[in-house]
């Protein structure tokens, strides 16, 4: 058994946040040392208690802290952001966790947000979807792209920066059905459940449970493998497997120096 850790995080709105950050960075080292698999950081701009409105950036800095933990925005939530900023700040930030990064993207979780952006909640899933097709496709090349969507549009522009894994893993972020891990399967994303989401629920069939969410991924998945599809155009069949196994797809190697801890640090595993 793996075990990850999921980070909103929830201080008390009268607690001193500097102090609280500092504790979530201390909590993702010692989950590193303890033998965690993974971390996600959330967004949230709005609620009082989840205070971290740029979970790249946290991350970041718990990349340097860190040896071995793999670590994932839980989630950029892409309604509210321009997709080539996304893509160009995420791929940069890979590099800075050499390989570690987990690209978690979502449509956000909170109505307050939501609110405070101004976003339809009849947009807020096709607003997700077509962010990461413009991420895709400004990953698919090293040429300049040109995208013209209802939401978002790409005017030749070009991701500089390449991200540090070769195919970066994905992944999306299911609360209110079963839509997202359908996504997942097909294109052959990582799936990322809410923490508080039971194994079943026997007595409000019509809420979505773990059981229905990794049925839905499944499915998808398998009607793709069936009909012979190339789930997407990056990742196939092989980045459908690996998202229902549940594992990252492999880093590019990288100089031992790089591994080396610093003093006093405990060495990656």
């Amino acid at each position: 058994m793996r075990f990850g850790l999921f980070l909103m995080p929830e201080p008390f709105p009268w607690s001193n946040w500097t102090l609280s950050y500092d504790l979530k960075l201390e909590e993702i080292v010692r989950a590193e040392n303890f033998g965690y698999e993974e971390v996600w950081i959330g967004e949230h701009h709005t609620g009082a208690y989840e205070n971290i409105p740029a979970p790249e950036l946290f991350v970041a800095k718990a990349s340097g802290l860190t040896h071995r933990i793999g670590l994932g925005t839980g989630t950029i939530n892409l309604p509210y952001h321009d997709p080539f900023m996304v893509a160009e700040r995420m791929a940069f930030l890979d590099h800075l966790c050499h390989g570690r990064l987990i690209y978690g993207f979502g449509g956000g979780g909170l109505v307050s947000d939501r609110t405070f952006f101004g976003v339809d909640p009849a947009d807020t899933g096709p607003r997700m979807r077509e962010a990461l097709d413009a991420i895709e496709a400004l990953y698919a090349t090293n040429d300049y792209v040109d995208f013209a969507g209802k939401y978002w549009q790409l005017d030749h522009k070009r991701v500089q920066v390449r991200p540090f894994q070769d195919r970066p893993q994905f992944a999306i972020a299911g609360m209110s059905g079963t839509h997202n891990f359908e996504l997942c399967g097909e294109r052959g994303y990582a799936a990322l459940s809410i923490y508080f989401t039971p194994a079943r629920i026997h007595d409000n069939p019509g809420m979505p449970d773990l059981t229905s969410q990794g049925a839905a991924l499944a499915a998808a998945a398998e009607a793709q493998i069936t009909s012979g599809a190339d789930a997407h155009p990056r990742r196939g069949l092989a980045g459908l497997l690996a998202a229902m196994r549940g594992r990252r797809p492999v880093a590019k190697s990288m100089p031992k120096a790089m591994l080396k801890p610093a003093a006093g640090a405990s060495a990656p595993r």
